[in-house]
């Protein structure tokens, strides 16, 4: 294990120490200031936050970069499926599902489509 170890990084080493503390910090600005939600909203395109969507383009740029285009053909491949088998589902218990057994607030999900956003 140590020989393992021994050539991670030290923010690779402690990647989930560093995932939580994120975490942790960005729940306590989130309470100390309630007003920063506003200022997060702000940096949206439509429906996307791009903050996070750079921050996914720079995290999977460098295995992309080492030159394997089978391995980004494959991703792309997957990502597209997953958004399409799978979002809906887990966004749904994620809002519906999960809160309900936690005893908190749920989300009603409509099966409902809005035709303004195609017009």
């Amino acid at each position: 294990m140590e020989a393992f170890t021994g050539k991670l990084s030290l923010v690779n080493r402690f990647l989930a120490l560093w995932i939580f503390a994120a975490m942790i910090l960005g729940v306590a600005v989130g309470s100390f200031f309630p007003g920063i939600a506003n200022f997060w909203n702000r940096l949206r395109g439509r429906t996307t936050n791009i903050l996070i969507a750079a921050g996914l383009i720079l995290m999977m740029y460098p295995p992309l970069a080492k030159g394997n285009n089978e391995y980004a053909t494959g991703l792309v491949a997957f990502n597209s499926l997953f958004l399409v088998f799978f979002y809906s589902f887990y966004a749904f218990v994620f809002l519906a599902v999960i809160p309900s057994w936690l005893g908190l607030k749920t989300f009603n999900v409509e099966e409902k489509i809005n035709l303004d956003i195609i017009n």
